[in-house]
C-alpha cells in the first residue's frame, strides 16, 4: 500500500511540474501584460525544473518571468546576464539570447548567441574591466546607464586589435583606428553605429512625475515629467519648483523601467522600482536628485503668494499662455479668469512670460517682464492693456499690454468683505464709486491702470454709481450683491473691464464691473442696475411664491420688457423677453439654489432674490 500510494504521490507531482508554464513579459520582450494583452513568451517546461527558450531577440529594458500568464508567481532579478531569482525586474540589455530559468536552484541565466559582431569599450575611462555594448542587427549597438571617470577610451571590435574612435566627445564619427575619444566622467548611456562609426554618449533624462507635481502619466495622458537639469547623469538639479500636496516619483526616460521612491520627506534615501511614492508638503523647492548615492532633498526657497488676473480686454489676447522661469504655467488661460492664489519664488528675479494660447514653449513669448517679489508678501498680479495700441483707441490712456502689481494682497478678511478696487478699462477715464444708500464716495479719483483699496466693508447688498471723476455724470451704475453672494470673510478684487466704446477698439469686450475671488476661476460680473427709486420701486411689482419649485410669477401693473436670472457665480441661467405684464419665469431646469432675478420695465431695472428648491 505505502509503495502504491509513493508512485502516486510521484505520478502527480510529475504532472503539476508537466502543468507549470512559465514565460519571459516586460519591455525588453512584448512589453508588460495587461487584460487585454497577454505578451507573456512561453518557455519550455523541461520537466526537470528547469524552463528555457532558444535564440530569443530581447531589447534594453527591464523584463520578469511569471507562471501561467498571471501575477500570482513572478521571479526577477537584480543581475544581468545571470542571477539569483528575486522580486526585482531584471536589467536586460538589447542581444539575442538562449535563456534558462532554474527553480531548483531559483537562478536564471541569459547566454548571448547572436553572430553579429561583438563591440566593447576600452580605455582609462572604463571602471573595471571591459564594458560590451548590445545589438539585435549587428549594426546599432547600445548601452545602458553607466558610469565612466575622465579618461579616455575607444570602441573595439571583441577579440581583435580593431578599434574605432575620434577626437569629440560627447558625440562624433569614430573612424577605424582613430584617436581615443576623451571622456568627462559621469553616467551616461552610449550608442554606436557600425556602419557609419557615429556614436553618442548621452545623459538619461531624469524626471519627476505624479500630482504632486504634475500628474501621473497614463495611457490617454502625455508623459506630464518635469525634467530636472544635470551635467553628469549623476547630480540632477530643479529650482524654484512649486510643489503641491501630494505623491511624486523620480524616473528616467519619461518611462517606469526605472524609477526611484522613497516613503521619506524632504530629504532621505531612494529606492530603486520600489512601490513607495515621496509623500511630498506643498511649497517652493530646490530639488537635488544623485543617483550614485541613491538619496534626493527638497530644499525649501523663500516665497511669496500670487493671484493673477487676466484683464487684457484686446481681443488677439483673449486666451494665453503664461510661463514663469521658462516653464508653462498656466496653458491657455482666459480672459476674465483668475488663478487662485499660489506660491512663487522671492527675493531672486523671476521670469514671467505671456504668449499665445497656441504656443509650443517661452521662445514665441509677446511679452515678458522679471519682477523680484519679496518673501512672505502677497500680491494681485493683473493682465491689461492691449498688445498693439495702435489698434485701439489710446486717447485716453497709454494702453500698451503690461503686469500690474498690487503688494499687500489679502486672500481673506475678518468679519466683513475686503474690496480690492482695479480700474482696468483701457478708454475709460478717472471715475469715482459712490455707494448710492448714502455711503459717500467709496473710490475717489482712480484712473486706468491703478488699484485703490482696501476697502473693508460690511458685507451687504450695495448698489453703486461709476461716475466721471468730477461728479458731472453717472458712466453706469451696477449692483454689487456682497451678502446675497455669501462673501463674507473673504478678499475680493472688483475690476473695471473691457472697452467703453467696443466699436473703437476692434470690437473688443464691453465695460463692466467684474469680480476675482480668492479662489480663482471665472470673473464674476456685477449686474448693471438703471433703476431710480423714482421711476420702480419695489412697491410697483411683487413676486411668488419664494421658495419657488418651478413657476416664479410675476405681477406688475407695466410691461416687463426683459427678465434675467443669475446663479450666485453671476452666470445668466434664464433670459426671456416676455413684453407683458404679470409675466411668469420657468425655474423648473434651475438647480437648488439661491438666485438673482433681474426685471427691466420701461428702461429701468430691478433685482429681487429668490430660492429654488
Amino acid at each position: 500500500m505505502k509503495k502504491s500510494l509513493l508512485f502516486l504521490f510521484t505520478i502527480l507531482t510529475i504532472g503539476l511540474a508537466d502543468a507549470q508554464i512559465v514565460g519571459i513579459v516586460g519591455p525588453a520582450a512584448d512589453g508588460w501584460p495587461d487584460s487585454n494583452n497577454q505578451t507573456d513568451i512561453m518557455l519550455t517546461n523541461n520537466g526537470d525544473g528547469t524552463h528555457t527558450i532558444s535564440g530569443l531577440t530581447l531589447t534594453t529594458g527591464p523584463a520578469k518571468f511569471r507562471e501561467n500568464q498571471v501575477w500570482d508567481v513572478s521571479y526577477g532579478g537584480l543581475t544581468f546576464p545571470t542571477g539569483s531569482l528575486t522580486d526585482n525586474n531584471i536589467p536586460v540589455e538589447a542581444g539575442v539570447y538562449d535563456i534558462e530559468v532554474n527553480l531548483n536552484d531559483d537562478t536564471y541565466t541569459f547566454t548571448d548567441v547572436s553572430t553579429f559582431t561583438e563591440i566593447e569599450l576600452i580605455g582609462s575611462s572604463v571602471i573595471g574591466s571591459e564594458l560590451q555594448l548590445s545589438t539585435i542587427d549587428g549594426i546599432n549597438y547600445e548601452l545602458s546607464v553607466t558610469e565612466f571617470q575622465n579618461g579616455d577610451l575607444v570602441f573595439q571590435e571583441v577579440g581583435t586589435s580593431n578599434t574605432f574612435g575620434a577626437a569629440s566627445f560627447p558625440s562624433g564619427v569614430a573612424n577605424s583606428g582613430g584617436v581615443n575619444i576623451p571622456v568627462s566622467g559621469g553616467f551616461y548611456e552610449v550608442s554606436f553605429n557600425f556602419d557609419t562609426g557615429d556614436y553618442n554618449f548621452n545623459i538619461p533624462n531624469v524626471g519627476l512625475v505624479g500630482p504632486g507635481i504634475s500628474e501621473w502619466p497614463s495611457p490617454n495622458n502625455p508623459p506630464p515629467d518635469v525634467f530636472m537639469e544635470s551635467n553628469d547623469g549623476n547630480i540632477y538639479t530643479l529650482n524654484f519648483q512649486i510643489i503641491e500636496d501630494g505623491e511624486v516619483k523620480f524616473r528616467q526616460n519619461q518611462n517606469w523601467n526605472t524609477n526611484w521612491g522613497s516613503s521619506d520627506f524632504p530629504s532621505g534615501t531612494l529606492e530603486v522600482d520600489g512601490p513607495n511614492n515621496i509623500p511630498a508638503i506643498g511649497g517652493i523647492y530646490d530639488i537635488t536628485f544623485v543617483r550614485s548615492a541613491l538619496t534626493f532633498d527638497f530644499q525649501e526657497r523663500a516665497s511669496a503668494r500670487a493671484q493673477i488676473i487676466h484683464n487684457s480686454s484686446d481681443p488677439s489676447a483673449e486666451v494665453v499662455d503664461v510661463y514663469l522661469n521658462g516653464d508653462l504655467l498656466l496653458d491657455d488661460f482666459a480672459f476674465r479668469t483668475a488663478t487662485p492664489f499660489i506660491d512663487a519664488p522671492a527675493n531672486t528675479p523671476i521670469t514671467i512670460d505671456i504668449a499665445p494660447g497656441t504656443s509650443a514653449d517661452v521662445s514665441e513669448s509677446l511679452f515678458t517682464v522679471s519682477p523680484t517679489l519679496a518673501a512672505d508678501e502677497t500680491y494681485i498680479v493683473v493682465a491689461s492693456g492691449v498688445l498693439d495700441p495702435t489698434l485701439f483707441d489710446d486717447s485716453v490712456n497709454a494702453i500698451a499690454f503690461s503686469l500690474e502689481v498690487f503688494e499687500g494682497a489679502r486672500e481673506a478678511a475678518a468679519g466683513n468683505t475686503d474690496l480690492l478696487v482695479y480700474h482696468g478699462s483701457p478708454d475709460a477715464p478717472a471715475v469715482d464709486v459712490v455707494n448710492q444708500d448714502g455711503g459717500g464716495i467709496l473710490v475717489d479719483d482712480i484712473s486706468y491702470p491703478q488699484f485703490q483699496g482696501y476697502l473693508e466693508l460690511a458685507t451687504l447688498d450695495y448698489l453703486l454709481d461709476v461716475e466721471l471723476a468730477d461728479n458731472s455724470s453717472v458712466v453706469a451704475s451696477y449692483l454689487a450683491p456682497l451678502q446675497t453672494l455669501g462673501l463674507s470673510d473673504l478678499a475680493i478684487t472688483v475690476l473695471a473691464s473691457g472697452f467703453l466704446n467696443p466699436t473703437n477698439n476692434q470690437n473688443g469686450a464691453e465695460f463692466g464691473l467684474w469680480v476675482a475671488l480668492p479662489s480663482g476661476g471665472d470673473l464674476v460680473e456685477l449686474p448693471l442696475q438703471t433703476l431710480s427709486n423714482e421711476s420702480f420701486n419695489s412697491f410697483d411689482f411683487t413676486y411668488y411664491p419664494n421658495p419657488v419649485n418651478d413657476i416664479l410669477s410675476i405681477s406688475t401693473a407695466s410691461t416687463v420688457d426683459n427678465i434675467k436670472v443669475y446663479n450666485m457665480l453671476g452666470q445668466m441661467v434664464v433670459e426671456t423677453a416676455p413684453k407683458v405684464s404679470n409675466p411668469q419665469v420657468d425655474m423648473n431646469e434651475l438647480q437648488s439654489g439661491v438666485y438673482l432675478v433681474t426685471l427691466e420695465v420701461e428702461g429701468s431695472l430691478q433685482t429681487f432674490r429668490v430660492i429654488k428648491q
